[in-house]
C-alpha cells in the first residue's frame, strides 16, 4: 500500500522564507507538498479545513505570543508535528522552550547567513528529520500497532554512538562495565569532561569492563568489541572508510568536543544502515541537531536515559522533546537493551565468520 503525500504547512509571513521551505519540502522528500498561510487568520482557516501533517510555525508570525498557537493547532490537528522556527536571536533559548512546552515537537533557528542555497539546504536537512518522523507515525498507525516503528527485529546496528555529559562518567562506568566481553560493533562516546581527565577515565574504565575501552586515535579504524571515548580539546568524527578523525574547529555553544559534530560525520559519511544512539544524563542539547540527522539519513534507533535516573536531565530532555527519543529507559536498563538491540548484528557476524 502506498502511503499518501505528507501535507506540510508552512506559517511564515516572509516571502523569502516561504519560498524557501517550500523548495526545502520539495527537496526534502518526494512524497511532500506544502501550502503557505501569511498570517494567524490564514493558518487557522487552513487547518479547520484541510488535514496537514507538519506545521512549520514561524515565531514571528504573530506580533506576540505565537506559541500560544500552537495548543490551537493542536486540538484542530492532534496528529500534526510542529516545527517551530525563529530567527538567531538572544530570545530564542526562552521562546523555544514555551514552543516545547506548549507541544511543539521540533525547533528550528532560521539560517539567516551565507548564500541562499547553503541557507536552502539547511532548511532541507531539517525537513527531512520532521518528515521522517511523520512517515514513521503514519505507518505506525496504518499497522495499527503503536510500537511498529519500534519493532527491531531486523535491527543490525553497525554503530553505538553515545552522548553524555553532567553525570556522564558515573552513567558510562554502569553502562560499559555491564556489556559482554563479545559486544558486536563499536561503541563511539562523547562525554563531556574537563581537561587532561579523558586519558584516566577511559584507562579506569577499560580495567573494570570487559570491552577494551581507549581513548581514539586520529586514524585508527573502528572494530567491534572495543569502545573509542573522544579525547578533550578536539572534535571527534568517523570519516567514510570508518577512521577515526579530529577535527580542530571552534567550539560549539561552548563545548568541544561534541556529540553533535559525531553524529553529524556518522550522518554525513556512511551511506544508509542501522545507527544506535543513547544519550545520557547531561546539561544543554548536545546530540538533538546530530539525530535529527541521523534520523532522516539512517535507521537511527535512539535510547535515552530517564528523568529519574539522571544527574541533569538536559540531553535527554531534548531528544525527547524533539520525538527523536525511540525508548526512554532507567540508567541501570540500558546495558540489557544495548546487549538486546544487537543480538542480531552479532548473529550476523558469526554466521559470516
Amino acid at each position: 500500500m502506498t502511503l499518501s503525500a505528507i501535507k506540510v504547512l508552512i506559517a511564515d509571513n516572509s516571502p523569502i522564507y516561504k519560498k524557501m521551505f517550500a523548495q526545502a519540502v520539495a527537496g526534502a522528500a518526494e512524497n511532500a507538498t506544502s501550502a503557505h498561510a501569511s498570517d494567524k487568520d490564514e493558518l487557522l482557516n487552513k487547518i479547520a479545513r484541510e488535514k496537514y501533517d507538519i506545521i512549520v510555525l514561524d515565531a514571528e508570525l504573530t506580533r506576540s505570543g505565537t506559541a500560544s498557537l500552537i495548543p490551537v493547532i493542536l486540538r484542530e490537528l492532534p496528529d500534526a508535528a510542529i516545527l517551530f522556527a525563529a530567527r538567531p536571536s538572544p530570545r530564542n533559548k526562552a521562546l523555544f522552550a514555551e514552543a516545547a512546552a506548549k507541544g511543539a515537537a521540533m525547533r528550528l533557528v532560521k539560517p539567516i547567513y551565507g548564500s541562499y542555497s547553503e541557507n536552502l539546504a539547511e532548511l532541507k536537512c531539517a525537513l527531512k528529520g520532521i518528515i521522517n518522523i511523520s512517515l514513521k507515525s503514519r505507518e505506525e498507525k496504518r499497522t495499527n500497532n503503536p510500537n511498529a516503528s519500534k519493532m527491531i527485529s531486523r535491527f543490525r546496528p553497525e554503530l553505538v554512538l553515545i552522548a553524555s555529559s553532567t553525570g556522564g562518567p558515573q552513567a558510562l562506568e554502569t553502562v560499559l562495565t555491564a556489556l559482554s566481553g563479545t559486544f558486536p560493533v563499536p561503541i563511539l562516546v562523547v562525554q563531556h569532561m574537563l581537561p587532561n581527565f579523558t586519558e584516566s577515565f577511559a584507562n579506569g574504565l577499560d580495567k573494570k569492563a570487559k570491552l577494551r575501552i581507549k581513548v581514539a586515535d586520529s586514524g585508527e579504524r573502528v572494530v567491534p568489541g572495543t569502545v573509542y571515548i573522544a579525547p578533550d580539546g578536539c572534535h571527534m568524527a568517523l570519516n567514510a572508510q570508518r577512521k577515526i578523525a579530529f577535527i580542530d574547529a571552534p567550539p560549539v555553544s561552548g563545548i568541544r568536543p561534541t556529540a553533535d559534530v559525531l553524529f553529524e560525520s556518522v550522518a554525513d559519511n556512511l551511506p544508509p544502515g542501522d545507527i544506535l544512539a543513547v544519550v545520557l544524563t547531561g546539561m544543554g542539547r548536545d546530540g538533538e541537531r546530530g539525530l535529527m540527522q541521523l534520523k532522516a539519513r539512517h535507521n537511527c534507533y535512539c535510547l535515552v536515559q530517564s528523568e529519574q535516573t539522571c544527574v541533569v536531565y538536559g540531553m535527554p530532555r531534548a531528544a525527547v522533546e524533539a520525538g527523536f527519543a525511540d525508548s526512554v529507559l532507567d540508567l541501570g536498563e540500558i546495558a540489557g537493551a544495548l546487549e538486546k538491540l544487537c543480538i542480531y548484528a552479532n548473529r550476523k557476524r558469526v554466521n559470516n565468520e
